[in-house]
């Protein structure tokens, strides 16, 4: 959703990485970005996706109106994750 839209406007010479839980990705996104499939629950796998494409900005837009999981914890983890590889965090 917001993810999907500034993956699709961000600037052609930017490499995109993006990932998804449950909802499967759109066509545009898809042919834009490097997809990962990833629960943001677990901190171990946020990190080391983060450290694995050598991320420099991690911009965290997702959400859920079902589970405060979703947004606490899955926030932690990624703010974690931008940490661990002094990253800037939006």
């Amino acid at each position: 959703l917001v993810g999907g839209h500034l993956v699709v406007a961000a600037p052609d010479d930017i490499e995109l990485v993006a990932t998804w839980r449950t909802t499967p990705v759109a066509a545009q996104v898809a042919r834009r970005a490097e997809l990962h499939r990833l629960d943001l629950c677990d901190e171990t796998a946020v990190v080391s996706l983060v450290h694995a494409v050598r991320a420099e900005v991690v911009v965290h837009t997702a959400y859920s109106m079902g589970s405060r999981d979703d947004i606490v914890a899955a926030t932690a983890a990624v703010a974690a994750g931008a940490a661990a590889v002094g990253a800037a965090l939006v």
